[in-house]
């Protein structure tokens, strides 16, 4: 009997060793998918809803903050070199012109506000009269643009310190320089212009100054059409031979020598006048000279 079972006992065994070598063993439980820290979600179309045909489209915001400019947009003319109306045309030899240099360069007319910044700044500071001042006073902003905020006063021909303008009517006047971003810096004396530049270092501010504490300066440099026409067709009378262009000059011991024209725009003689000024380092203008060139021969009376 035990022969019988023997075979059979091993045959057990050794099936059971055999599954136990080619079965694997049970391991961990399943692994779920990666999880990242993001889960991007898959691409919608974003539709948008038709627009409805009756809607109006969105209004159009046109309007200009009082200093905005418009670097291609029109250039502020400098009416100083129209023609004086009137008169019996010219007497005398034509003079010859020596043209001179604008210094550093180039002398483009500011950017032209337009009348609703004009406006704007009028009613901003309260100005009876507003007047866009041409190159070279416009230098005395970075942008190019300065202007003239006057009112009537009829004790303003007895303060020196102030921007004086008008004739039989005086005018007190303040300075309103751009200074970008909106921002508008208001000079209400010589005084406070000096402060502004002082110390003076640079031709250009030195023609700048002169043209906006002055009165009726003509910064005639002879190298422009307009220029030359207003000398050889105007009504004058030729005095001077050759006329030499606006200069600057660097004077040794500091400050600049500005030599430029000017026409008187009040009464009834508008002759054409060379005078030298002194621009010292503080930049305080003192007149050295004047010499008549060309004498008014249009008859025009200006009250």
């Amino acid at each position: 009997m035990r022969r019988i079972l023997w075979p059979f006992a091993a045959v057990a065994i050794g099936l059971a060793w055999w599954f136990a070598q080619g079965c694997p063993r049970p391991g961990p439980g399943p692994v779920g998918p990666e999880v990242r820290d993001v889960v991007e979600p898959p691409p919608v179309e974003d539709v948008a809803p038709p627009p409805a045909e009756d809607a109006a489209p969105p209004p159009v915001d046109t309007a200009l903050p009082p200093t905005a400019l418009d670097p291609e947009g029109p250039r502020i003319a400098d009416r100083r070199f129209q023609p004086l109306p009137g008169g019996r045309g010219s007497e005398g030899t034509r003079p010859i012109i020596v043209p001179t240099q604008v210094p550093d360069g180039g002398r483009d007319e500011p950017p032209e506000l337009g009348p609703a910044a004009l406006e704007a700044i009028r009613s901003q500071f309260g100005c009876e009269f507003l007047f866009q001042l041409p190159w070279p006073a416009s230098w005395l902003s970075p942008y190019g643009v300065v202007l003239r905020c006057c009112h009537s006063q009829p004790e303003a021909r007895n303060n020196p310190d102030a921007f004086r303008s008008g004739c039989l009517r005086p005018l007190e006047c303040s300075l309103l320089i751009d200074e970008g971003m909106g921002a508008i810096s208001k000079l209400e004396t010589v005084t406070a212009l000096r402060q502004r530049l002082a110390p003076l270092r640079d031709p250009r501010s030195a023609l700048a100054v002169v043209d906006a504490v002055v009165r009726d300066v003509v910064p005639f440099f002879g190298d422009r059409a307009e220029d030359t026409a207003f000398v050889l067709e105007g009504p004058w009378r030729y005095v001077a031979e050759t006329i030499t262009g606006t200069r600057v000059v660097e004077r040794p011991g500091g400050g600049y020598e500005v030599t430029t024209f000017l026409v008187p725009g009040c009464g009834c003689r508008h002759d054409l006048v060379e005078a030298t000024f002194v621009v010292d380092e503080l930049a305080g203008v003192v007149e050295q000279s004047r010499t008549t060139l060309l004498e008014d021969l249009s008859g025009l009376c200006v009250d």
